[in-house]
Order: structure tokens, then C-alpha cells, then sequence
């Protein structure tokens, strides 16, 4: 027992309690070949009293690891001393050590060997009825540590015997990713912005997947390329959580296209039917259609390029944004027709694949 000025509380130091035991040193190596960074001494934390104010106890709890930025540290004892024998006064004396750990900054996780449903101590308590560290008791050990290294909530895993622990529903910032019928290669999906509220939003998938929009029909705006054509649709998930967790739900606001407001832009702002084409370009192109026709009245365009659109007087009267371009459009057919009203013009715009 230490004076309140003589030590820090929080710190790891050399146990009271050298003892260790077949169980601890099983569980120990399992840790081990799992990946799991452990001390290699048995070490006790330094612990407020619970009972004297001002004065400090060495416990040695069960499995413990205080976060330190990206790193972990952890206590290599696993079993409170005849805590697997659920009597009354013992959970007692643990309860409260474990609430002395919490409060000095630790995470306690126990895992209780031989324990009944409902014996448990802790809120990320592992309790296990067999009598051994049976693979289903691994699996829910490493679960527990799992839900404490990545902020998930604590649940209390009671291992019954002669079963395996069903894996835990993890809470999902994107669920429910399908198919969008309404578009050629389209795709949406749910947007959990915080798992701490009800707040859901349906987002899109352009282009295979190459794109991210809000979802509101032809008032979707563009959020960021997330290039997702190139990868598997099982890693979908993954990728879209880890872009979208510094987003702002209320900062979604973009473009109708990647590269700004039209996908054609005047060639001579000065000509007097450049923002013509331009706006009827518009009236029918949109992210989910791979190729899509437009007309314009009157005779203008002489020739036409895979960018551009020429009048008979050498001028350039629209031509494809450089953003458009490097994302594979091209003007891939014009026409001059001639209607009930008179002549008009049709072009179609492509993103297809050659």
C-alpha cells in the first residue's frame, strides 16, 4: 500500500502475486500466436483504494490493455485468483479491484473459467462454463479484445458448454450496399454517419462504382471518386467506411458532374449558340447513363472530333470538358436530320468502352 503522492496511478509494475498457473500460461501462449503484444513479466497495476481515500493498491487483474495511440499494452495474468469459484464474497473483493482498474485508467477484460450465466463482474467480461480453454472460448476471448481495440460496445460473452460462440453482429457505418435498377451500372447504399444516433442517409455508386453521389434522383450531387470499379464488391464496405468517416453528412454538396456543373463547355463563349448546346447536353445527360443523344435545332456544326463541335466558320462552338474527356466521354456520333420543323442536329455522347 503506497502513499497518494508516491506513485502514479495507472502505471504497470511488478506484480505482488508472482504465481502463474497452466490456465494462465495456455491462454498466454494462445495470445501469443494470435498476434497479441504481451509484457513478459506478470505485472500489477497501481490502483486507487477503494475503500481508503489517498492510498494505492498493486492489483493484478485479468487481461488488461490501456490504449496509447495506435498501440496496446497488455497485462499477462488471466484469471483473478478463485474467481472461477463463484462465490458470493470473492466476486465481491473483484468487482471491486476491477472497478479500481477502470478507474485508473485500464480496461479490464476477465475471462472467467467455470463460470455460470450471469456471473459476471465486468461489462466485457468472457465467461466460460467448461472447466477448460476450449476453442470456443478462444474465439470469444479474442472477440472481447477485438470489440476493445476498435471502440465497439462491451457485451458480456457467456460461452456455454460444448458450443462455439456465434460471431458478433458488428455495428456498420455502410450497410445494405445493391444493385440500382434505375441506372445502367449504378449501385446505393446506407450511410450511418454516427452509431451513436438514428441518422441514416442512402448514397449512390456511379460508373461501376467509380463514383459517389447522394441519393436524390436527378438532384444527385457528386461527393468524391472512390475508384471502387477496381475492386472486389466484398471490399466495397470497407473501403466506403473508411472514406466516408471524415465526411461531414452535412457537407455533401457537389456538382452534378465530378469535374463541375455540364460536361460540355463553350469553345467561344462569344458564339451565340455555345451555352444552346451546352444546356441541351444537359436537359438529357446524367452519371447513370454510359451514352446518351442530344439535339439542337437549326444547321451550325460542320464537323465534329471526339471533343469538339466545329461551325462552318472554323469556330468551336462546344467541347467537352478536360474532365470529362480524361474520364472516357467522347462525342461519338453527329448528325444532321431534318425534321417537320426543320433541320436539326443529333449527337451522342459516349463513355462506353471502345
Amino acid at each position: 500500500m503506497a502513499e497518494f503522492d508516491e506513485i502514479t496511478f495507472g502505471d504497470a509494475v511488478p506484480s505482488n502475486n508472482p504465481e502463474t498457473s497452466k490456465l494462465e500460461e495456455s491462454v498466454r501462449d494462445f495470445l501469443l500466436s494470435a498476434g497479441y503484444g504481451l509484457s513478459a513479466e506478470r505485472l500489477g497495476i497501481v490502483c486507487h483504494h477503494p475503500d481508503r481515500k489517498g492510498q494505492a493498491l498493486v492489483l493484478t487483474p485479468a487481461l488488461c490493455s490501456r490504449s496509447t495511440g495506435w498501440q496496446s499494452r497488455w497485462i499477462p495474468a488471466i484469471q483473478w485468483r478463485g474467481t472461477a469459484i463463484a462465490t458470493t464474497g470473492r466476486r465481491r473483493r473483484t468487482a471491486s479491484a476491477t472497478n479500481s482498474s477502470r478507474l485508473s485508467g485500464w480496461t479490464v477484460i476477465t475471462l472467467r473459467i467455470g463460470a455460470e450465466a450471469g456471473g459476471e463482474i465486468g461489462d466485457r467480461d468472457v465467461l466460460v462454463e467448461s472447466s477448460g480453454f476450449t476453442k470456443a472460448a478462444q474465439s470469444a476471448l479474442v472477440q472481447a479484445i477485438e470489440d476493445f481495440q476498435h471502440g465497439w460496445p462491451a457485451p458480456v460473452r457467456f460461452v456455454p458448454k460444448g458450443k462455439s460462440p456465434s460471431p458478433a453482429k458488428r455495428p456498420s457505418h455502410v450497410v445494405n450496399i445493391g444493385e440500382f435498377n434505375y441506372s445502367h451500372d449504378g449501385h446505393f447504399f446506407t450511410w450511418v454517419p454516427s452509431l451513436d444516433d438514428s441518422t441514416r442517409m442512402k448514397l449512390r455508386l456511379c460508373a461501376g462504382g467509380r463514383y459517389l453521389y447522394t441519393h436524390d434522383g436527378r438532384k444527385s450531387r457528386f461527393v468524391a471518386e472512390v475508384g471502387l470499379q477496381d475492386v472486389s464488391s466484398q471490399d466495397w464496405k470497407a473501403v466506403l467506411t473508411e472514406i466516408l468517416a471524415s465526411r461531414d453528412p452535412e457537407a455533401l454538396d457537389g456538382e452534378k458532374w465530378p469535374w463541375g456543373p455540364t460536361l460540355l463547355v463553350p469553345g467561344d463563349p462569344a458564339h451565340d449558340l455555345s451555352a444552346e448546346f451546352v444546356k441541351a447536353c444537359e436537359r438529357k445527360g446524367w452519371m447513370d447513363d454510359p451514352a446518351f443523344a442530344f439535339t439542337v435545332s437549326g444547321d451550325t456544326v460542320a464537323e465534329y472530333s471526339e471533343a469538339q463541335l466545329i461551325s462552318h466558320d472554323g469556330v468551336v462552338v462546344a467541347q467537352l470538358h478536360r474532365g470529362a474527356a480524361e474520364a472516357g466521354y467522347r462525342i461519338a456520333v453527329g448528325e444532321s436530320r431534318r425534321g417537320s420543323f426543320g433541320p436539326y442536329e443529333e449527337y451522342v455522347i459516349s463513355r462506353v468502352p471502345r
